[in-house]
């Protein structure tokens, strides 16, 4: 019986911008202990050009601030 979490879905506010200083603290904290899979909620409530800007500066930010985030295999070995 395995009792330990695997992967933490952490939900982020679609404010168009960026992310908070609690998330960034929070995901940092996390993300030695676990997978992490940031996860823009209520994603459909703004536009497309926001939400792929949106998407480039979390991905930006969490490089800056060095937070390891979860990234889904692409090769098709690791796929099948």
């Amino acid at each position: 019986h395995d009792t330990r979490i695997h992967v933490c879905l952490y939900f982020i506010n679609p404010t168009g911008h960026s992310l908070k200083a609690l998330d960034l603290v929070t995901m940092k904290h996390l993300d030695s202990k676990v997978n992490i899979i940031p996860i823009i909620a209520k994603s459909d409530t703004i536009s497309k050009n926001e939400l792929q800007r949106f998407k480039q500066n979390i991905l930006n930010e969490l490089n800056v601030a060095g937070v390891k985030i979860y990234r889904f295999p692409t090769d098709d070995e690791t796929l099948a």
